[in-house]
């Protein structure tokens, strides 16, 4: 695990400040014998501290987790904290497992809800680092767990740089990442969605980040890329996931930008291991947003084996040309239809082709409202609030031409709510592009020749 400036910074802080041990013995909240544990790595130097830690985990580790559980005063419980993260840290695996020996679970728990933020921080560090060691922890601690760093992805950069790092750890197991794919993608998920505003959903607040990266006017770091993309490289080692991933959060094109913006070697890696496994899981799901105009990852793999650029990584050059190789030969396969129906999954949409092409809509107009009106749906999504205005103009445009060649269409709109949506954009949305789209679609709606 990275290290953290903010958490780091603290801790020195921590291990140099006096606390009032001897009171608290006095007071009863620790004994003598305790006491004298204390004081052998209280103040002292981190190297010496981490040599006495070493030694007699069996012993400390215990003891930190008592005072954990037990105490309420805040200098003692992040003095405990900080010893317990330098047992763990950057040690192996005999470490954690000693500290797990002293039942640390509902210690750690207690402290994510605290009101003071370094032992949130720290005690979400922990657990991050302890839960892949435990091979059954209880499912109490993962689901805290990920409400905690899903909250704080949506925080400062340093507490979203703690989060993704936290991520990073954890999501290499596989119950989390179907913990959390689970309760974020079910019908259940979804309505506590929209009753806490997205708020603690992890996949949700990755997405967010990725679409921040993407953004031209903000300065991006490339660390702060590799741990995004790391996080959904990760998730892309359960099926159920590949499937689903690319229509439920269009992360492809969102990925796409985010390599060919990429100056490191590790951002490109990651992402096209990414792209290489939602291929190899689930080819049908996701071969056409990988072939989609706005994705551009072809002509991008092109450009890189031509300019040899990032070949010094084998991993980078290996899967480079087999994405290459792969969309090449898929590429001879793809329809129109196809890809229109991708970018619609994808959810970000662009002036390509089918949209203004009277021949597209010619021939698949019919298409978007058969198999109960699966493509139109998806289109109806676009017109959500909280889009850019180009989005809407484009769904516009794409309802105007689907009505003009399929009037059959506007029953289905207006059974679906799109009428509805197209009138408050109407009346309500401040760009007068998409104001005059949404008249024309209106009028359409509404003219003489549909009867209700």
């Amino acid at each position: 695990m990275a290290s953290s400036r903010k958490l780091e910074s603290a801790s020195e802080k921590l291990r140099a400040r006096a606390i009032g041990w001897e009171g608290y013995c006095r007071a009863g909240d620790i004994t003598q014998e305790e006491l004298s544990l204390i004081q052998k790595i209280s103040k002292q130097p981190k190297q010496s501290s981490d040599a006495i830690l070493a030694s007699d985990t069996a012993t400390y580790a215990p003891l930190l987790v008592k005072l954990l559980a037990k105490s309420n005063r805040v200098d003692a419980l992040q003095w405990a904290l900080v010893m317990l993260g330098d047992i763990v840290i950057g040690k192996d695996e005999a470490k954690a497992q000693a500290v797990l020996e002293a039942a640390p679970w509902d210690a750690l728990l207690r402290h994510m809800d605290s009101q003071d933020e370094f032992c949130q921080l720290k005690s979400a560090t922990l657990v991050s680092l302890l839960l892949p060691s435990d091979p059954s922890p209880p499912i109490k601690v993962s689901n805290k767990l990920i409400k905690t760093l899903g909250k704080l992805l949506r925080q400062t950069f340093e507490n979203q740089d703690i989060a993704l790092q936290c991520l990073g750890e954890v999501l290499r197991s596989h119950s989390i990442r179907q913990t959390i794919w689970t309760s974020e993608t079910s019908e259940k998920g979804k309505g506590q969605a929209s009753t806490e505003a997205g708020e603690g959903k992890v996949i949700d607040g990755l997405t967010k980040l990725l679409e921040h990266l993407t953004d031209s006017s903000t300065p991006v770091s490339p660390q702060t890329q590799y741990q995004v993309a790391l996080c959904f490289w990760l998730f892309t080692f359960e099926q159920n996931v590949c499937e689903k991933l690319a229509s439920k959060f269009g992360v492809i094109p969102l990925l796409s930008e985010v390599a060919r913006r990429a100056v490191k070697e590790k951002v490109v890696r990651v992402i096209f291991s990414t792209f290489r496994n939602l291929l190899n899981l689930a080819p049908a799901a996701n071969r056409p947003a990988l072939l989609m105009a706005s994705s551009g990852i072809l002509p991008f793999t092109q450009s890189l084996i031509a300019s040899k650029r990032f070949f010094g990584d084998d991993e980078v050059r290996e899967d480079t040309e087999w994405l290459r190789d792969y969309l090449r030969a898929a590429s001879r396969e793809l329809t129109t239809w196809d890809e229109y129906v991708a970018e619609l999954e994808s959810k970000h949409v662009s002036w390509t082709p089918p949209h203004t092409d009277d021949e597209f809509w010619t021939e698949n107009a019919r298409r978007l409202c058969e198999g109960n009106a699966a493509a139109l749906k998806k289109l109806l999504a676009l017109l959500e609030p909280g889009n850019p205005p180009l989005t809407y103009t484009i769904v516009c445009s794409d309802l105007a031409m689907l009505i003009k060649h399929h009037e059959q269409a506007k029953k289905d709109i207006q059974r679906l709510g799109g009428k509805t949506r197209v009138l408050e954009l109407l009346s309500g949305s401040p760009d007068p592009d998409v104001r005059y789209r949404a008249l024309v679609v209106f009028q359409l709606l509404v003219s003489q020749s549909w009867m209700v």
